[in-house]
């Protein structure tokens, strides 16, 4: 009787195996497990195999993959780097492949493409400059400060990613606290607390400085600065 629907492995094709079964005491098990067509082993439905065996299904499954495991055996293992292993998975860039034609160019055309220039960064009327366990928010004279103007500072130690903001908390540091571990001092400003990780300034004369330490200096300080109004945050004192 031959078993019809044991398949091996795709990766055995060109080896050719035959396993026979020799009447006795295997042959009665496998028969057992053989379902009405007799076309494979099956330890799923294990009630008839079940009267008259005990733990018979790994020597079942043994047998229905003898001979993928004989090819694995003997097959020696490959050394060599294939290189065409994921070629139908992956596209690979064909260095010596012809290039698709291009337009000739016309009598006066240059032929290269100037060359692209970043435009220039946009000056603002106030710097920021890092300190040890802190930072200051000053003048930067070019171009001029305008008495009058607000600056809306949020602060959190910096993450390697995500928002820093977002991951702020209480337990890092307070603006509001009042536990003395910050400390703000400067000139030319007024420094309010809008919450407990966001100030404003008022600059009130055109060369201000504004210095805030007391932060952990063994961690890096994110510090956005945006420019307001002042009557966005009257509500929040």
């Amino acid at each position: 009787m031959t078993i019809t629907k044991l398949n091996t492995k795709r990766s055995a094709r060109g080896v050719r195996g035959l396993v026979v079964v020799e009447p006795g005491a295997l042959a009665s098990l496998l028969g057992d497990t053989e379902g009405p067509a007799h076309t494979t082993w099956d330890t799923s439905n294990d009630e008839r195999p079940n009267r008259a065996w005990k733990t018979w299904k790994g020597r079942v499954t043994f047998f229905s993959n003898i001979l993928d495991s004989l090819n694995e055996l003997l097959t020696p293992k490959s050394t060599a780097p294939d290189f065409d292993l994921l070629s139908d998975f992956f596209s690979i860039d064909q260095a010596q492949s012809p290039q698709l034609n291009r337009r000739p160019k016309k009598p006066g055309e240059p032929n290269d493409k100037p060359p692209f220039s970043p435009p220039p960064p946009t000056p603002r009327w106030y710097r920021l400059n890092g300190r040890p366990g802190g930072f200051t928010i000053a003048d930067s004279s070019s171009p001029p400060t305008e008495v009058g103007s607000f600056l809306r500072v949020s602060v959190a130690y910096d993450l390697p990613s995500g928002n820093p903001l977002k991951a702020w908390s209480k337990f890092d540091f307070d603006f509001k606290g009042k536990n003395g571990r910050l400390k703000f001092t400067g000139d030319g400003a007024i420094v309010k607390a809008k919450a407990g990780n966001i100030m404003e300034i008022e600059v009130i004369k055109q060369d201000f400085q504004v210095t805030a330490t007391g932060f952990d200096i063994n961690r890096d300080l994110f510090v956005r600065i945006d420019e307001a109004s002042g009557d966005e945050d009257k509500g929040e004192e």
